[in-house]
Order: C-alpha cells, then sequence, then structure tokens
C-alpha cells in the first residue's frame, strides 16, 4: 500500500471516530419528540443506528418536555447534557446506554408503560443539579432501572427518586428518596461487582415509599439515612458503618440480618 493510500485510510478512519461523537443539539423545530430526526441538528437521531454515541446538548430557548417512547432500538449516547430546569426528558419503554457524561439541570425520567426503561450509566459523575425520576409502574420495581458501573459520584443538589431499581455501587452526595407511597425504590449490587456503598449525602423513604437497600457494605461517615413517616430497610448481608441513622413522623427503620458497624448513631 502507498503512504498516500495509507494516509487517506487513516483520515477516513479518524473521520469516522469523530463523526461518531459528534454533537447533536435538540432543536424542536417539529414536535417534542426525540425520536423525530427534525428535531435535531443535524437532523439524525441521536443514539440510533445512524447516530451512535452521540454527544447530546438540550438548550432550548424555553421550557420542554421531551420523550422518547418505545424507541426501536437501545439508544446510544456518550454524553447528555441539558441546560435548563425546567426541560424534562423523559425515557419511556426504552433502553438507554449513556457511556461518559451527565450534566441534566432539569428532570430525567426512566418510565415504563408496558416495557421496561433501563438506563446503564458509565461515566463517572451524576452532575447538573437536577431530578432523577424512575417510575416503573405500580409494585414493577424492575421495570424502571438506572444501572451504575464505574462507581459513579451522584453529586450534591442531585435528587433520585421514585419507584424502580438502582442497580450497581456508588457514591451519594445527593439525594436518594423513596417517595411514592405504596411502591419500592430498590438498591442492590451486581453479582461480582464491588459491593461498597458511600453515602455522604441522604437516603430516606417519605410519603409513604420504601427504601430497601440489599447487599452493601455502607460507609455511611457524613451521610444520614432516615425513614420519615415511612419505612426504610436493610436487607440481609448489609454491613453500615458510620454516619446517622434517623426516623421521624412514625418512620421505621427495618433491620433483617445486617450488621452495624461502630460509629452509628
Amino acid at each position: 500500500m502507498s503512504s498516500n493510500s495509507l494516509r487517506t485510510g487513516l483520515l477516513l478512519a479518524c473521520g469516522l471516530a469523530a463523526s461518531a461523537h459528534a454533537q447533536t443539539q435538540w432543536s424542536g423545530a417539529v414536535s417534542l419528540d426525540w425520536l423525530t430526526p427534525g428535531n435535531w441538528s443535524p437532523a439524525v437521531v441521536p443514539g440510533l443506528a445512524a447516530n451512535p454515541n452521540a454527544q447530546v446538548l438540550i438548550s432550548p430557548a424555553s421550557a420542554a418536555n421531551i420523550s422518547a417512547v418505545n424507541a426501536p432500538d437501545l439508544l446510544t449516547l456518550s454524553a447528555l447534557r441539558v441546560t435548563r430546569a425546567d426541560v424534562t426528558t423523559r425515557f419511556v419503554d426504552t433502553d438507554v446506554d449513556l457511556n461518559d457524561v451527565y450534566q441534566h439541570a432539569g428532570t430525567m425520567v426512566l418510565e415504563s408503560a408496558s416495557f421496561r426503561s433501563r438506563m446503564r450509566f458509565r461515566g463517572i459523575e451524576i452532575g447538573g443539579a437536577g431530578e432523577i425520576r424512575l417510575d416503573g409502574g405500580a409494585g414493577q420495581p424492575s421495570r424502571a432501572v438506572l444501572a451504575f458501573f464505574n462507581y459513579p459520584t451522584l453529586d450534591q443538589g442531585v435528587r433520585l427518586h421514585g419507584r424502580g431499581s438502582i442497580a450497581g455501587a456508588f457514591t451519594n452526595s445527593g439525594t436518594v428518596t423513596a417517595d411514592r407511597a405504596g411502591d419500592v425504590l430498590n438498591m442492590d449490587a451486581f453479582q461480582g461487582d464491588p459491593l461498597y456503598l458511600r453515602n455522604h449525602g441522604l437516603m430516606t423513604s417519605a410519603q409513604g415509599g420504601r427504601l430497601s437497600i440489599g447487599t452493601f457494605e455502607i460507609d455511611n461517615a457524613g451521610g444520614t439515612i432516615a425513614a420519615d413517616a415511612s419505612d426504610t430497610e436493610f436487607r440481609q448481608g448489609c454491613d453500615l458503618f458510620g454516619g446517622t441513622l434517623s426516623t421521624s413522623h412514625g418512620g421505621r427503620i427495618l433491620i433483617n440480618g445486617s450488621v452495624f458497624e461502630s460509629g452509628v448513631r
């Protein structure tokens, strides 16, 4: 192969790699549907096969409620950035792989209408001081799943709540709340993954929801695990040390075969 041919091949390869991670910006020119190409610039739906691993920027001039409902395939994103607090992005009956950056100033919803919605997050930080709401439907926590890889940090100011499942180890510096009356927010580690959970913020049940914490070794130093008029449950195998346990308004902390080390108040 000639040097010119080799150079051309390398340039093409680099160009393909760059385009695979090109930024796609929301315009909302047609509707509020994520899956409509005309709502994006360039006009290709981010995350689908024609635009995989897209860097998504949503920065509209006004409030917006953007939905991806029953996407035909897995949405793969390298970044999701939302700059306005009055923007909601809803993923309904849709699977999302987010491989790097999450900065969301508004509300991100994982919702099940008929099927499971799941986001697999492989970055190292959940930022933006916004809200993440899980809604698996009544009695269906496994149908709205936020799965953490690479041990990310939930930043201070971020609120993760609802009814659904949180899978994988992470550091919580924000607020995690089970707040749907009569429903559960489950927290579980992946089999074979680190079982170590750090809580420097608040993890609590409230408004009649139930927070159910699975097999973790929990470093609660500087953090609070609470039950406010609701139940917070430590399932079999938890090992908790440091920090504060708190109940209010008739809330209960239930301990099922778990171990609390020295330093827990």
